[in-house]
């Protein structure tokens, strides 16, 4: 780890111990220590594969996954086709 995680780590296991779960989450959101967009992303392509991985057809899935999250057909189509992209290009987090 760099310097910076060991320090992130350590203050969330001092400063922040006492926060539950969902507030800790809160508060590294308030303060952008979080990215809602990877986050989100992130949950929208588990979400697909796992339909795509029950045997669900490709476009199907993203409508089912749009309808689960609450957003357009469109964002999770540009969502599943980057990490698409991504993952082809070895560039995968």
């Amino acid at each position: 780890m760099t310097r910076l995680e060991n320090e992130l780590v350590t203050r969330l296991k001092t400063d922040l111990s006492h926060l539950s779960a969902t507030a800790l989450i809160d508060y590294l959101f308030e303060h952008d220590m979080l990215c809602y967009r990877q986050i989100e992303s992130e949950a929208v392509y588990r979400q697909f594969r796992a339909l795509r991985e029950a045997g669900w057809a490709k476009c199907r899935a993203m409508g089912e996954v749009a309808h689960h999250f609450g957003c357009s057909y469109e964002k999770v189509r540009a969502i599943i086709y980057s990490q698409i992209r991504k993952t082809e290009n070895g560039t995968e987090d």
